[in-house]
This record gives C-alpha cells, sequence and structure tokens, in this order.
C-alpha cells in the first residue's frame, strides 16, 4: 500500500496511477484494499457462514473479529499514508490525502459488508419465536 502511496505523492507523475478509480474490478478493488487484509476478511467470511451450520454459538465473535481486522486495516492504511507523507518532506495537496483515505477505506468497508452478511446469517440460523 505505501508503494502505491509513493506514486500518488510524487509530484512528477499523475495521481491517477494508483487512485483507486470508480470502475475499478473486484480483483483491482481486493488488491488495493491490501491483500492480506481482504483475505483475512473473506477467510473469516467462509469460517463464519460454516460456523452457522456448525457451531452457531461462534458467529458472533467472528463477525467482532471482522470488525476489528478492518479497524487494524484502516489503522495501518493510514499510518501508511502519513509516514509517505513525511518522507516527501514537502507540504502535499489535499487531494493525495483524499486518495490516501480512499484506499485506506477499502478494507473497512468490506469488513462491514461481511459484517452485514454474518449478521444476516445469524438471523437466519437462529429458531423463530
Amino acid at each position: 500500500m505505501s508503494f502505491n502511496l509513493l506514486q500518488v505523492a510524487d509530484p512528477v507523475k499523475e495521481i491517477v496511477l494508483s487512485e483507486p478509480a470508480a470502475g475499478m474490478s473486484i480483483p483491482e478493488t481486493f488488491m488495493a484494499g491490501g491483500w492480506g487484509y481482504m483475505a483475512v476478511i473473506t477467510l473469516a467470511l467462509v469460517c463464519a457462514l460454516f460456523a452457522a451450520w456448525k457451531a452457531p454459538a461462534w458467529v458472533k465473535s467472528i463477525g467482532k473479529v471482522v470488525i476489528a481486522i478492518g479497524v487494524l486495516s484502516f489503522l495501518r492504511g493510514v499510518q501508511d499514508m502519513a509516514g509517505c507523507c513525511a518522507m516527501t518532506g514537502t507540504s502535499m495537496p489535499f487531494s493525495v490525502y483524499c486518495s490516501g483515505f480512499k484506499v485506506a477505506l477499502i478494507a473497512p468497508v468490506y469488513s462491514i459488508i461481511v459484517y452485514v452478511i454474518i449478521t444476516i446469517a445469524d438471523i437466519v440460523r437462529s429458531p423463530r419465536i
């Protein structure tokens, strides 16, 4: 992620090189969000769906872990962004900060979507009144 932000922070190169575009495909968005965090969140989704079938008591806990991973990925993304901006030593335009936050928010938004899916699976699994 810091490599992409360095391309954005370089005043000679175009900003659109690493900025997530509106028409990005799902694999491109997956990679831009940090493949490590995105893969762990996806693995947690698979585990939660399996747990809804075999171990229903674990589903809510796995959902909380997914949200925690999303927050952790956001904080690491902001830390990388701040480190890249600090390395340049000059004042950065506001668009660079916005593109950094845009990239840093991909994994947390994905974790919220996964949490909603896990919650729906838990509601469907729970006994009816």
